[in-house]
């Protein structure tokens, strides 16, 4: 049997071959293999969300704020992003501080 990550196995020298093989060695290269394969997949899935359209959040202004240079008086509507809750235009589809896909 040939070990599979003998390539990618930054200790590999044989000793996981043969007849009595010891992939004591092994466990430590294999958990690091699969934390960066689960971590690789979960920003796959993140991602995939993201070009899912979600509904703008409609807020009415309960006092006047300043969103970057421009001041919104209180009762005026504003739009804001349903995954990190940041303000955005009329005219945006997607988010532009996360990217999130964005339907009015």
């Amino acid at each position: 049997m040939s070990c599979r990550y003998k390539n990618e196995c930054p200790s590999y020298s044989g000793w996981c071959e043969g007849p009595k093989p010891d992939f004591s060695k092994c466990v430590q290269f294999l958990i690091t293999a699969y934390e960066n394969t689960k971590k690789q997949l979960d920003e796959c899935r993140d991602d995939r969300e993201k070009q899912v359209s979600k509904k703008v959040v409609r807020k009415i202004q309960k006092e006047d704020i300043m969103i970057g240079r421009i001041k919104f008086a209180k009762g005026t509507k504003s739009y804001w992003c349903p995954n990190c809750d940041k303000a955005i235009t009329g005219t945006d589809h997607h988010c532009r501080y996360c990217g999130q896909k964005i339907e009015f």
